[in-house]
């Protein structure tokens, strides 16, 4: 009678309150949208009450402190079930008459004539959430050209739960989260997989080699699956993974339980995308250490089966924290049938979840996994509405894309066989640099620059003694007593020449015979120092990107002092980095003097600090100081011209795939 009447009861049996349906909706939606605490809106409706002096006593006629909290908090998450299992009843009966009365599709041919398109069905879970991406009927296109679907995941450490917050009863059934036991059941199996490798089977063959892998292994944190994130036995919960489509809707999400990252995560999330996708069915995965993932694909097989069917690729807001090796092999720039996704969804979604992070902090366990659970299924709404103005935005984009890189191509007037020549040796030259050179060559070469530096320090410091002396004293006592420095320094030099002559550059680099020892000599150490640049300027984007926005809802509004202590930090810090640069500008002049291009090796570009503060893709910082190469020196190597040709020649390719994808897209809204 109370349903039928407009309210709800706060318990279902015996209620002490009930509440209007069109109130719970009117909560139920401003949670959704700005994340209204329970409390503060129950003390609201106290206030509001007690304005028109309306009370609420106890039997001895006192009145109740807070009326409304527990009563209200019951309510709102038994209407909420109520109303979730209603509508989900109703989708099923919906979605099973409609594959009754749907024909069974023949296989098709695409009309490329490469691919012939085997007719299944995504689940309905997977069609309901997004339909441009799940409700098309033909699947099975080249993973290696233009998969099917493209997924993007990320971590996020901050919606942490504390282990006081209990352990609640199950009462509901997550629609998008996997269950724990799951999960750990796949981290199991990755381990037996692990110790069979380790007993002996022979490695397969990687796209990257193994030092680039550790590298950017190194360089994010989400690869250092060890590394413990928040107190040890205070969290049980350490955050969220979440697979989302590239229209932002979330796909599937699943607890970190564990004190890092692993990479079970991610595999779970493909393994159950790729359950509720027909056999035939490809994958493109957007992930910020795609690569070392891939590489773990590979030598270990996590995906057993399904590994010819998922590729992978690196996200682009974070590429530059990658090497260059990989940024080559893995961008999704750079790396067929991504188009122009970025794989940066995931960072909206925490953007929009942010504010329940401390409402969920001490929550219990089950009710944690209720909210978000509804949240996220919030998103998708919002954003499978949104669908319509999202492909408008992106056909926009497309367009003004298409004509920047058609602009960038006619300028350079170089055609498409020669791009993709220069192209095919780039990424040869980025994997074959790196392979030539023995460990114990990047041992000796670091101790050969500090001694260099140890040898430049004193040579300033004996010009600067000796113009003081000499002014003071005269030129001979100057000489006499500068004598004991100057015979350091011939120290220094010889045991510089003799580490020189243990580095056995000839053997490692054969081209570089011919070369005079002084242009070597300088090569090398421009070739260190610009490697030690690089990664200063990926760590000071790191923080600016940290600094100038929200990334993944992680970071709270700062103050002004908190701002400018990161802001004179990071000025602190440039004059390092401009040193650095200055220095490595100084060898490249000093080669450029005796260059000879008869010696057959690429000139080294110098630097410019401006240009350093936020440095395009095809920047020659990305580049290495070649000491080697199997041809002379190429085009791509000397000219930035012929690089920003080869990045626009790649883009164009790029918006091809794109305009494909959302044709795919429009099509699989209309069916469905």
């Amino acid at each position: 009678r109370l349903v039928a009447s407009g309210y709800w009861p706060s318990t279902p049996v015996r209620p002490t309150f009930a509440f209007s349906l069109d109130l719970l909706d009117f909560y139920l939606q401003l949670f959704a949208d700005c994340a209204a605490p329970s409390e503060a809106f129950c003390e609201t409706l106290r206030q509001f009450h007690g304005a028109k002096e309306v009370y609420h006593c106890n039997d001895k006629g006192h009145p109740i402190e807070d009326p409304f909290r527990r009563p209200w908090t019951s309510a709102v998450q038994w209407y909420e079930i109520a109303k979730s299992s209603m509508q989900a009843a109703i989708e099923k009966t919906i979605y099973q008459e409609r594959c009754r009365l749907l024909p069974a599709l023949p296989d098709s041919t695409d009309p490329s004539g490469l691919e012939v398109l085997r007719q299944g069905r995504a689940s309905m879970r997977l069609r309901q959430l997004c339909p441009a991406c799940f409700a098309s009927s033909e699947w099975g296109r080249d993973v290696r050209t233009f998969p099917d679907v493209i997924i993007q995941l990320d971590g996020n450490f901050h919606h942490r739960r504390n282990t006081s917050g209990g352990q609640s009863p199950v009462f509901y059934e997550p629609e998008l989260f996997l269950d724990d036991a799951f999960v750990a059941s796949i981290g199991k199996r990755m381990e037996d997989q692990r110790a069979a490798h380790r007993g002996g089977q022979p490695s397969p063959q990687f796209a990257l080699p193994e030092e680039v892998v550790a590298a950017c292994k190194e360089s994010f944190k989400v690869a250092h699956e060890k590394d413990s994130h928040g107190m040890p036995g205070f969290h049980d919960e350490k955050g969220l993974v979440v697979g989302s489509c590239v229209h932002d809707i979330p796909l599937v999400v699943c607890n970190i339980t564990t004190p890092g990252e692993r990479q079970m995560y991610a595999i779970a999330i493909i393994q159950q995308i790729m359950a509720e996708l027909p056999a035939p069915a490809t994958l493109g995965l957007l992930y910020d250490v795609g690569c070392v993932l891939d590489h773990s694909c590979d030598l270990y097989g996590y995906l057993g089966a399904l590994r010819p069917r998922v590729t992978m690729a690196v996200s682009i807001l974070h590429s530059y924290g990658h090497q260059w090796a990989c940024q080559l092999a893995y961008s999704p720039r750079r790396r067929a049938g991504f188009g122009l996704a970025n794989g940066e969804g995931s960072e909206r979604i925490w953007s929009r979840h942010r504010r329940y992070i401390p409402i969920l902090r001490r929550s219990g366990k089950q009710k944690r996994v209720f909210i978000l659970d509804r949240k996220f299924l919030h998103s998708a709404a919002v954003g499978r509405v949104s669908l319509g103005r999202w492909m408008r935005r992106r056909f926009k984009f497309l367009a003004s894309k298409t004509q920047e890189t058609k602009r960038i191509l006619h300028a350079s007037a170089l055609s498409s066989p020669i791009l993709e020549d220069q192209l095919a040796k780039q990424r040869l030259a980025a994997v074959s640099v790196r392979s030539l050179a023995p460990k114990q060559v990047h041992t000796k070469v670091q101790s050969f620059m500090k001694l260099q530096n140890d040898i430049e320090d004193l040579q300033v410091s004996i010009q600067h003694v000796r113009a003081s002396l000499e002014r003071d004293l005269g030129p001979s006592k100057a000489r006499t007593l500068l004598s004991q420095m100057t015979e350091s320094w011939d120290l220094l030099v010889a045991r510089g020449d003799q580490l020189y002559a243990e580095l056995g550059v000839e053997e490692v680099y054969p081209r570089l015979r011919g070369v005079p020892p002084g242009i070597v000599q300088n090569l090398i150490l421009a070739r260190n120092l610009k490697t030690r640049i690089r990664k200063r300027v990926a760590e000071r984007m790191w923080e600016r990107a940290r600094l100038n926005r929200a990334a993944g809802g992680v970071h709270q509004p700062i103050g002004q002092k908190l701002f400018q202590q990161i802001k004179n930090g990071l000025t602190r810090r440039s004059g390092a980095l401009n040193r650095a640069v200055k220095q490595f500008n100084t060898y490249v002049h000093s080669i450029r003097q005796l260059y000879d291009s008869s010696w057959g090796i690429a000139l080294p570009q110098a630097l410019v600090e401006q240009e350093l503060e936020c440095p395009a893709e095809d920047h020659d910082i990305w580049q290495d100081v070649f000491l080697s190469q199997e041809s002379p020196a190429e085009p791509w190597m000397m000219d930035s011209t012929v690089r920003e040709a080869i990045t626009a020649h790649l883009i164009s390719r790029r918006c091809e795939e794109e305009g494909r994808r959302l044709r795919l897209y429009a099509t699989n809204m209309a069916q469905w």
